[in-house]
């Protein structure tokens, strides 16, 4: 935890700050701690038995899980023409600093906030049916979709958490969001401004009827196309 305080809090988020400010954006650095933004509670341990049948414990240490969030801090920023900087830290009601999965920060402040869109930038081009062949991207999903391709087993480690993070903001109130290559040149900039864009966009049922393309695109996801 001392760790990912000095880190994620300091370091990196000075870096993300200086870049910003290079680009002429006023940015702020802050964490879940500040102003109650989110507060959490300590994972606690769990029983897990291996393929020997040894049962063991299980201790996540200082990792915790959101329980709530008041955005309220975020909003004077944003009304006075800040770009706020989160640290993927929270405290419980005691007081204790609490380390929490960014995926989990990101859609928890998106629908505190009532986000239009919620976007994460990785190391891959989108969702992949298969993790191994960049040509099986997904482009178009439902929260059915996603919830099929988890039940059949296609969405796998680090891309979970993401997934998963993504059908809890459509579900709890984003209209969109975004799975793409962080890494890739204007990436950004294709996935939200053409047609086609470039990696992967999840949207809530309400939202389907206002793109024209949407059941050519459940027709490539169902028939392993898109």
């Amino acid at each position: 935890l001392e760790i990912a305080k000095m880190v994620y809090a300091g370091q990196l988020n000075v870096d993300l700050l200086a870049a910003l400010r290079a680009q002429q954006l006023r940015a702020v650095g802050l964490s879940g701690v500040d102003g109650d933004l989110i507060t959490a509670r300590r994972r606690p341990p769990v029983e897990v038995t291996d393929d020997t049948g040894k049962t063991r414990t299980v201790d996540y240490g200082e990792v915790g899980d959101v329980v709530d969030s008041d955005p309220s801090v975020l909003r004077t920023l944003l009304e006075s023409g800040y770009v706020p900087v989160v640290a993927s830290l929270a405290a419980d009601q005691e007081g204790k600093p609490l380390n929490i999965n960014a995926d989990t920060v990101a859609e928890t402040l998106a629908r505190a906030l009532g986000a239009e869109k919620l976007i994460f930038l990785t190391g891959s081009p989108g969702l992949l049916r298969d993790p191994k062949d960049p040509s099986s991207l997904v482009a178009f999903a439902t929260p059915e979709d996603l919830k099929k391709l988890m039940a059949e087993g296609s969405i796998q480690g680090g891309m979970r958490p993401k997934v998963e993070a993504c059908l809890r903001a459509v579900e709890g109130g984003v209209k969109r969001t975004h799975i793409i290559d962080g890494c890739a040149p204007d990436s950004l900039l294709i996935e939200l401004f053409t047609g086609a864009g470039c990696g992967t966009m999840i949207v809530g049922s309400d939202e389907m009827d206002k793109y024209k393309d949407v059941e050519l695109a459940r027709n490539g996801i169902k028939n392993g196309n898109g």
